[in-house]
């Protein structure tokens, strides 16, 4: 559901000029504030500050719109960032800001406070300059840490750099490199993309986009609720026909037409117990499953179908193209160790979310995990509540990593293979083998070690 704005509100904050010569000027940014301000126009009230020459002047414009928004708050900066050299903290800067005088700049963190504080059920806060990184607590001094906060219910936290990287602003280019990606996407959309674009999209397209021009990569923190939000209508979205996954045997519906709960109107058959439904109130194409026992589709996540709505023994899903990861690796080969890495730990991330709420999959393997056409990564039967020991899934995340490496299943008796990844090896081999001295009994260390590998 796109924000409703008559209760959303947005503050574009940028700084474009500085008096500290220290500090060269970002002619660039004014132009990052007039092409989002016309991208999100539909998102909610915007409040565009160019240029503020006081740290009052950035921070008041978002106190206000914070208190005021109860739907969804978004907020933007984009200019100098520095570091501050005690607390390792990130710091903004405007207009008579001092590289050299902390008292000048803004902390980030009384930005955070200001947007934590605000009643919006979302919010989204994104940082294009140097060293945002700093924001999500992944470089800051422990003690003053804020990686904790960020990640409070409803909270999607976008930075356009690592911690210790410098933001880019290409001498030529009319905008700076992130807030460029980024328009550029909610501009053109995402081809055979959905109808509206959600921010786990968003972020995947913009960091790709990033990467393949070797420039620095953003950085995301986000909570579960808050990556589902859909900020804007895609683009490049037309209304057709979904086509039906050729790898799944499709039938006719066995009787006439069927409506669900007055809504959901049954069509194709695809197996004994999934058919496509049109969502008559939206004109969306959706799934309609008959729940196993022992199911349960209280877990959100990303990479977790979010159920649309339960009708008894059924549940009503999201409908998604894409190909398993048994059909990409039988098309395309071995992946690249570092598209693999990805990939396990996002399905590490929601198998850590699914084993903290007494769920489990027991059966995670390539056949069971889909990459979407946006590269997105969803796992398929993920519900099973039944009291067993959630380590299989670990070890299963292992076992599904050598496979994206090597391109096969990995043999029973020497499931890691000569000549793999040595470094990978260890981590691997410390899925598999939990007893052994430093091994991961939980999704959430094999998910730690692989991020910090």
């Amino acid at each position: 559901m796109l924000p409703d704005p008559a209760k959303s509100r947005v503050v574009l904050v940028g700084a474009s000029r500085f008096a500290d010569p220290e500090l060269p000027d970002l002619p660039a940014v004014a132009n990052n504030l007039r092409g989002l301000a016309e991208c999100l126009r539909d998102v909610g009230r915007c409040t565009i500050v160019a240029d503020p020459q006081s740290p009052v002047a950035l921070v008041d414009p978002i106190h206000d719109a914070a208190q005021e928004a109860e739907d969804t708050l978004v907020v933007y900066y984009a200019g100098h960032g520095l570091v501050h050299p005690r607390t390792l903290g990130l710091l903004l800067a405007v207009v008579e800001s001092t590289s050299t005088r902390t008292h000048t700049t803004v902390p980030y963190d009384l930005v955070r406070e200001n947007v934590l504080d605000s009643p919006a059920a979302r919010k989204v806060v994104i940082l294009d300059c140097c060293f945002s990184g700093r924001a999500l607590g992944g470089q800051a001094d422990p003690t003053t840490t804020v990686a904790n906060e960020a990640i409070i219910e409803g909270t999607y936290l976008l930075a356009a750099t690592p911690a210790n990287k410098q933001a880019l602003s290409p001498p030529g280019e009319t905008y700076t490199a992130f807030t460029g990606a980024l328009l550029r996407l909610l501009t053109e959309g995402v081809p055979d993309g959905p109808q509206h674009l959600r921010l786990d999209l968003i972020y995947r397209h913009v960091r790709d986009a990033l990467r393949r021009n070797a420039r620095p990569e953003p950085q995301l923190r986000v909570d579960n609720t808050a990556s589902e939000l859909a900020l804007i209508r895609n683009a490049s979205y037309s209304q057709s026909t979904p086509e039906v996954r050729p790898s799944i045997e499709t039938a006719p519906p066995s009787t006439g037409p069927v409506l669900l709960a007055k809504r959901y109107l049954l069509g194709t058959r695809l197996t004994e117990k999934v058919h496509l439904a049109t969502d008559t109130q939206t004109q969306e194409t959706v799934v309609v499953k008959r729940l196993p026992a022992n199911y349960t589709l209280g877990v959100h996540h990303r990479a977790i179908l979010l159920m649309r709505a339960l009708l008894g023994s059924h549940v009503v899903l999201p409908y998604f193209s894409g190909r398993t990861l048994a059909e990409v690796l039988q098309a395309d080969g071995p992946m690249p160790e570092d598209r693999a890495v990805e990939i396990v730990i996002e399905i590490c991330d929601a198998l850590g979310l699914a084993h903290a709420q007494g769920v489990r999959h027991g059966d995670l393997t390539s056949d069971h995990v889909m990459l979407m056409r946006n590269d997105a990564v969803v796992i398929l039967n993920l519900g099973r509540r039944d009291g067993q020991d959630t380590r299989s899934d670990v070890y299963a995340a292992g076992l599904l990593l050598v496979e994206l490496v090597t391109g096969r299943r990995p043999a029973a008796d020497r499931p890691i293979p000569p000549g793999f990844p040595a470094g990978l090896a260890t981590v691997v081999s410390k899925a598999l083998y939990p007893n052994i001295n430093g091994g991961y009994r939980t999704a959430g260390e094999l998910w730690q070690a692989l991020r910090q590998r």
